[in-house]
This record gives C-alpha cells, structure tokens and sequence, in this order.
C-alpha cells in the first residue's frame, strides 16, 4: 500500500512539473515580447505617401488652399511634409508611445530654422473605404495644453490624412503641364 501511494505521488508530481514548465497554448516565450495589435498596425501600415484631407489650428478649420497639393511622407521614424512645388516645409523625426490610448506622438524639428523644436500629440490610424488615414494632433511650440482629444484647442494643430499610391515629382508636374 506504501508503494502505491509513493508511486502515484510520484507519477503526480512529475506531471505538475512538466505541466508547469510548458508555456499555455496563447503563451509567448519570455524573451519574446508580445506585439498588440496596434504596434504592429502602426509599424507597418503608418509609412507612406499621405494628402491632408483636412487641417485645423486654434479650434478652428484651415482654408483648404493652405493645404491643397501637399504631400506628407512618413518613413518609420520621420514625417516630412512637401509644398505643392515639393520644396520640404516641414521635418521632424519622431517617436510613438503606444502604451498611452490614443498613443502619444513627440515630434523633434529637424530643419535648420526649427532645430530641435518639440511637439506632441495624439496619433491614430483609421481604416476609411479601404485606405489608412492617420489623425494626428499636436501642441504648436507655443503651445500649452498637450492635446487629449481629436478636436484642438488654442496652440494646437490637428490633420487628417489619407495615404495615397504615387506622387509625381516637380519635373515630372512641369512635363505633364507642357503637353
């Protein structure tokens, strides 16, 4: 009877440490971190080619001529923003906090007449009729509030984007205007 207990207690304890050593079924590794739905969306859906759809600054819409035929590119750690001539007027490189909901974007100028100013926002990534569009809001560097909503208040600037297929150069706009 002695034997059998042991035995059986044995065979017990072997399977609880084989059941507790191998990780559950949705378990990752340790030494792998685990990717949220939204890292992997913004990694690989926010690069690309973007139109702004629609500006606004201090609470109220921009003049659609102020933005028309400009471009915004975003690669996976700038954002850079081209005239309608395709001149740079906007440059900065950037980082997403996307512990935070909305996650959190600081951006750092990286042209010469803005070096090293800083603005922070919101960021998020929407699906419209089949293409990414990109919400971001952000404080001016004379601004005071960090934005906690899509709508702005003084001091902030907010855009929404759309991603576009292909943008033609400068050279490329003149050769189609002479034809």
């Amino acid at each position: 009877m002695k034997a059998l207990i042991t035995s059986t207690l044995s065979a017990l304890l072997t399977t609880i440490s084989l059941v507790a050593a191998e990780p559950a079924a949705n378990e990752r590794p340790a030494e792998e971190p685990a990717v949220t739905g939204q890292e992997k969306s913004f990694e690989a859906a926010l690069p690309g080619k973007y139109q702004i759809l629609t500006s606004e600054k201090n609470g109220h819409p921009s003049d659609k001529a102020e933005f028309e035929g400009m471009v915004v590119e975003i690669t996976k750690d700038k954002i850079v923003t081209s005239n309608r001539d395709r001149q740079e007027v906007h440059a900065a490189t950037y980082k997403i906090d996307e512990t935070q909901m909305p996650a959190h974007i600081t951006m750092v100028s990286v042209l010469e007449r803005d070096r090293g100013l800083k603005a922070k926002g919101l960021i998020a990534i929407e699906q419209h009729q089949g293409k990414d569009r990109v919400k971001l809001i952000y404080t001016l560097p004379d601004g005071k509030i960090m934005p906690t909503e899509f709508k702005t208040l003084d001091g902030q600037v907010m855009v929404v984007l759309q991603k576009i297929e292909a943008v033609r150069t400068a050279a490329e706009d003149a050769l189609l205007e002479r034809r």
